[in-house]
């Protein structure tokens, strides 16, 4: 799908949700988004941050459902949710993913 058919891809659209960080949560809040058929803007964030984010350093949840058998529970959840919707046939649209940092 190119820019001009899917507005939330161009680069001056205005997003109804952004989210800063790909972790858990934030993760969770651009899925909850996109259901709601919000379009969501998610900085999953540069390599610098990733460094710094839970995800290097947290490999055991014990409070996320359905993520116990992950070995790498943030980072696998965030793939895995991303994945499903980018192959939606309707959300995806809604959903905008930037492997970088906020002000790169």
């Amino acid at each position: 799908m190119t820019s001009t058919e899917n507005p939330s891809k161009q680069m001056h659209f205005v997003h109804d949700v952004a989210i800063i960080g790909g972790g858990a949560a934030g993760t969770m809040a651009h899925l909850r988004a996109v259901l709601n058929m919000d379009h969501s803007l998610l900085f999953l964030g540069n390599s610098l941050n990733k460094k710094q984010a839970r995800a290097t350093w947290v490999f055991e949840v014990e409070n996320i459902p359905g993520m116990h058998d992950l070995a790498n529970p943030i980072s696998d959840g965030t793939k895995k949710t991303l994945a499903w919707i980018e192959k939606h046939r309707t959300l995806h649209s809604y959903s905008d993913v930037r492997k970088t940092g906020v002000f790169d």
